[in-house]
């Protein structure tokens, strides 16, 4: 016994210390398995930024009910690591990433996207497993690729190492490529929702052509343009050769555009035929149709994504596609008016009565401070202008100067409004955009002197960005900060900030920035009069708030921004702190104008821009952020009563609109609400929190309440499809009602939707089977006919489909319909050997009705009366009233008639 366990302990041993002596490529039986998740982020495990998974991170979670809800997107795996040794001593540590996929918020509007944001790449690094400073790193792995499923990565340890090591700031992201591959998809995902609207739009027009306008011209028209600008650009989009959405409904806008253009023709005939139209109907069609395109360019929109696909489409050229429906129209009306056609000419005239119409739609948009949505219909009127001769008028002349100016200083005015809400993401935005009007049209605007200054306040936060990027180890986006500030101040003409950020440039990278010196004169920067004490104070802030962090970096760092301050001419901080103390009193009472600018902004900027002033407004290590804010604060007590009077006013109003059920007037005003709040907060005043939770809350009960009445809306309109027998239809659209995703979250009942849609495979599947049965009776033999009948009947019984209305399939009448002679004979004998004579009877006398002599059904006949009679002998009746319920022809049905009697009198006896 001793013996027997002395040789286990030693086989024990030796199995453990063999792979540490082993020779050649001898994998060890220690292997160490985790199983994990990781949280995709923007930021690494060492506090690297990652920016293309945050941004697919970012856009998953704007997409969710709640804009503000973050996503999390998890990576499932389970890891191993062997080691092997090779003949010279050098180790290699085989990682094996079992089963990875992701999970969580992998869904976009209702579109699981898992596939297309799966990350490729992965970094981390092996280090030995002891502790402390015997801890010693052996390997650093950097982007290395990886694939869903299973994937083996080697990486080389060195000499001599035996134990298995431990992975360390594991770190899973994206690529540039699958950045580009989720961002198209997500992109695909949208524009599918963007024509599902338009697809509900053009629904919608065509009923009201059909109900409301078939006896009013000019807003028949006015629809019949809209119809087909929509339909050309749903046409266009061809979501069927995708293979993702080939799985969900391949065919649906397909088929709707048939079933649309069919039902258009019959609508336009039933037009064509009541009204006569003028010309005075041909402009007001024109108007209409340029006041209903204006809507589709409204920026407005809570559906960002939504509004800049109706942008594309509405300011897209007309194809082919929608010309020819068009034409369609045009011609069915000169069929029906011969002697008042339509001709060439008076097309190419009512384009360019169009063409005005949005012009001076255009102008009333301007008139009405909705400058983006004027440029938009102004840049699209080209497009339906069908003259060989572009001839611009001096009306359109003059609204293209008006437009353009008013449009260039309405950008700065934002520009200048989001920086004094420290919105500078924002700021930089407009004021790109004023650049780019400027440039569009150089010889209509004129230049603002505001232009300058806002270049020149853009590019010291742009510095300071980048410096605070520096710091932070984010070479890469400090670099392209530098680099961004040298283009903006080259074309702004302003020499210290070029200067600085090309000496920051160069010494960062270690070499030549491969931008020369400032050539020319430094323009002054003349600051705005009405923005000056806000402009003092913050400029004084942001230059100290420069110098601060730069003490870290070294004295030269420090001494090439205090330089590039010192140059200044016209902003000197010495200066501008000594107008401080002066106008206290002029500040005091433009806070609360700074504020109300802070409101605007609200209702201006889109929910990035949202997010981003409030992101400023947090608490900060910035001391720009501490010193402004505290500056404000001590002047802020009238100002706090003003906006705590306007967000109770707003609360009270957003409770009458919601009672009213305007849902989209009460989501602009919680918006405005939250920021008025934020205002509030800086003082700590959160006194509101309660009511606007009370508000959110009754909003989405709101939302949730037309959700459900719209899902039952939709829900009633398939029923009404079923009625029709339209299954295929019905079970399209009870599948993407089923899958259509709603922007709040609330329970609705789709259990009777499922239940209908289940049902639904069998009268579709029969209706299928119908047209199959009608091709074999053209086609096959009799005995195939039959055979698939007999199929079918069985399955409409087994299915109870004559609940939904549908006629079993009628074999006598099908086979009748194929009136040959010799077809006819065929499946009366299959009849007869199936010992169905009263079949035969009946398709005997659908030959007699073709052939004048029955020397061809003679034996047949006599088969079929030998059977007839064995069935029908009775004793109630006689033969000769037996044969005449028959109906039978006694001259062509001779044979059959004896045959019958023969074989009644052989029962008899």
């Amino acid at each position: 016994m001793k013996n027997s366990i002395m040789r286990l302990v030693s086989i024990i041993l030796i199995s453990l210390f063999l792979p540490v002596f082993s020779g050649v490529a001898q994998k060890p039986s220690e292997e160490v398995v985790q199983i994990n998740k990781y949280l995709l982020s923007a930021k690494g495990p060492s506090g690297e930024l990652i920016v293309t998974t945050g941004r697919i991170v970012k856009a998953i979670a704007l997409s969710r009910p709640q804009s503000m809800e973050i996503a999390s997107l998890w990576v499932n795996y389970s890891v191993s690591i062997t080691l092997n040794s090779d003949r010279d001593g050098s180790t290699t540590a085989h990682i094996s990433f079992k089963d990875l996929h992701l999970t969580g918020d992998v869904k976009y509007k209702g579109f699981d996207i898992s596939n297309f944001i799966f990350p490729t790449c992965v970094s981390f690094k092996l280090s030995s497993s002891g502790s402390g400073r015997s801890k010693s790193i052996l390997a650093n792995v950097r982007e290395a690729t990886i694939n869903p499923g299973n994937c083996n990565i080697s990486v080389s340890l060195g000499k001599n190492v035996t134990e298995i090591p431990v992975i360390e700031k594991l770190c899973f992201f994206h690529s540039d490529a699958d950045y580009e591959m989720a961002t198209n998809q997500i992109k695909l995902v949208e524009r599918y929702f963007t024509a599902t609207w338009l697809m509900h739009r053009t629904e919608q027009l065509m009923d009201a052509m059909q109900f409301s306008q078939l006896k009013n011209p000019s807003a028949f028209i006015a629809s019949t343009i809209e119809v087909a600008l929509l339909n050309d650009w749903i046409t266009r989009q061809r979501f069927d050769k995708y293979p993702y959405f080939q799985k969900i409904d391949s065919l649906m806008f397909t088929k709707q555009i048939q079933v649309n253009r069919f039902k258009r023709s019959l609508i336009e005939q039933d037009f064509a035929k009541v009204n006569t139209i003028s010309q005075a109907d041909l402009s007001n069609a024109a108007i209409l149709f340029s006041e209903s395109l204006a809507n589709y360019f409204n920026t407005g929109q809570v559906d960002i994504n939504r509004s800049a696909y109706l942008t594309q489409m509405a300011g897209s050229r007309m194809t082919h596609i929608g010309y020819k429906d068009l034409l369609d129209f045009v011609e069915i009306y000169n069929s029906a008016h011969p002697h008042q056609m339509i001709t060439q000419r008076d097309i190419v005239a009512f384009s360019a009565t169009i063409e005005m119409a949005m012009i001076k739609q255009a102008a009333k948009l301007v008139d009405n401070d909705k400058y983006s949505e004027a440029m938009g219909m102004l840049k699209t009127s080209d497009l339906y202008s069908l003259l060989l001769v572009d001839q611009q008028s001096s009306f359109e002349n003059e609204l293209i100067t008006h437009l353009s100016q008013r449009l260039y200083k309405y950008y700065l005015d934002i520009a200048v409004k989001a920086m004094q809400g420290d919105v500078f993401r924002v700021s930089t935005d407009y004021y790109r955009k004023a650049l780019a009007i400027k440039s569009q049209y150089s010889d209509k605007v004129q230049s603002d002197p505001r232009e300058r200054y806002i270049a020149d306040m853009t590019c010291k936060n742009i510095l300071q960005s980048a410096e605070r990027s520096y710091q932070s180890n984010d070479i890469v986006s400090a670099l392209a900060g530098f680099e961004e500030v040298i283009k903006l101040a080259d074309s702004a003409r302003l020499k210290n900030s070029y200067e600085t950020a090309r000496i920051r440039l160069q010494a960062i990278s270690g070499r030549p920035s491969g931008y020369g010196p400032w050539v020319g004169k430094d323009l002054a920067v003349v600051i705005p009069e009405e923005e000056s004490e806000v402009i003092t104070t913050r400029s004084q802030n942001r230059f100290a708030d420069t110098k601060e962090p730069l003490a870290s970096r070294g004295k030269q760092t420090k001494n090439v921004i205090n330089n590039a301050v010192t140059q200044s001419k016209i902003i000197d901080s010495t200066v501008l702190l000594a107008k401080i103390s002066k106008q206290r009193t002029r500040l005091q009472q433009k806070s609360i104008r700074n504020n109300d600018n802070v409101r605007d902004l609200a209702n201006e900027v889109s929910k990035p821009a949202m997010d981003d002033f409030r992101k400023s407004n947090r608490p900060s290590g910035n001391s720009l952020n501490r010193d402004f804010s505290r500056s404000r604060m001590n002047t802020e007590s009238p100002n706090d009563q003003y906006v705590r009077e306007k967000l109770r006013q707003y609360i009270d109003n957003i409770h009458m609109k919601i009672w009213a059920g305007d849902v989209d007037s009460s989501f602009i005003m919680l918006k405005v609400a939250d920021s008025l709040q934020e205002i509030l907060s800086k003082t700590g005043d959160n006194g509101f929190l309660v009511d606007l939770k009370s508000s959110r809350i009754s909003y989405n009960n709101l939302v949730c309440d037309q959700q459900k009445n719209i899902y039952n809306k939709d829900f009633e309109q398939i029923k009404l499809l079923l009625k029709q027998k339209e299954f295929l239809r019905a079970s399209i659209q009870l599948r993407f009602l089923i899958d259509k995703p709603f922007k709040a979250e609330c329970a609705i009942d789709k259990s009777a939707a499922n239940q209908l849609l289940g049902s639904l495979d069998a009268p579709i599947v029969f209706k299928k089977w119908k047209l199959q049965l009608d091709s074999l009776i053209a086609t096959q033999e009799p005995e195939v006919v039959i055979e698939a009948f007999g199929k079918a009947n069985d399955y409409y019984r087994s299915n109870d489909l004559d609940k939904w209305g549908i006629e079993a399939p009628d074999l006598m009448a099908s086979l009748q319909s194929r009136k040959e002679t010799a077809f006819l004979l065929k499946a009366s004998m299959q009849f007869v050997n199936n010992h169905q004579p009263a079949y035969a009877l009946t398709l005997l006398k659908s030959i007699s009705a073709l052939e004048l002599k029955p020397d061809k059904t003679l034996s047949l006949q006599k088969r079929v009366g030998e059977m007839l009679a064995s069935g029908d002998h009775t004793t109630e009746m006689s033969v000769i009233e037996k044969l005449n319920s028959y109906s039978l022809n006694e001259r062509w049905f001779a044979t059959l008639i004896t045959a019958y009697k023969r074989q009644w009198k052989l029962f008899s006896n």
